[in-house]
């Protein structure tokens, strides 16, 4: 059992040690979670927002999908994958951004918008409670 005192000091420690590099840290390790949760919110065919993505598919993609048995009813921007498996994630001074490097990736930005990359509020809260939480406890645990 650890004294209060060590304790305290060891908290003290952790937090002089650059508590925004540590966050940073924590969303490294969780980025591929970060990254699935964009995934989702576009097979929901959802913004950042949580707007639909628009425009809406053509009646021509809209078959085609049909004929790949793939998600029609919304728009998803999701054919071979490639665009999704192209995720990546930066992190900034106090924050951190999803784009991808697809080849695709300009010309679906410049049609639906900048807001298809990215967490919708719902999704950061889910990040922070999920994510950043679960490393945040296991480096603590290291830490103390």
């Amino acid at each position: 059992m650890l004294p209060f005192q060590t304790l305290e000091k060891k908290l003290i420690a952790l937090k002089n040690g650059g508590l925004n590099d540590i966050v940073k840290t924590l969303v490294i390790l969780e980025q591929d979670f970060a990254k699935d949760l964009n995934r989702s919110q576009l097979i929901d065919g959802q913004n950042i927002d949580a707007s639909d993505i628009e425009p809406a598919y053509s009646r021509t993609t809209v078959s085609i999908k049909k004929s790949k048995r793939q998600i029609s009813d919304r728009v998803t921007l999701k054919d071979t994958g490639d665009f999704y498996k192209s995720f990546t994630l930066k992190t900034n001074n106090d924050s951190f951004v999803i784009s991808a490097t697809d080849s695709k990736t300009n010309k679906l930005q410049k049609k639906y918008g900048n807001k298809i990359l990215g967490l919708s509020e719902e999704n950061k809260t889910l990040f922070a409670e999920r994510g950043l939480k679960r490393q945040l406890i296991k480096l603590i645990k290291q830490k103390i």
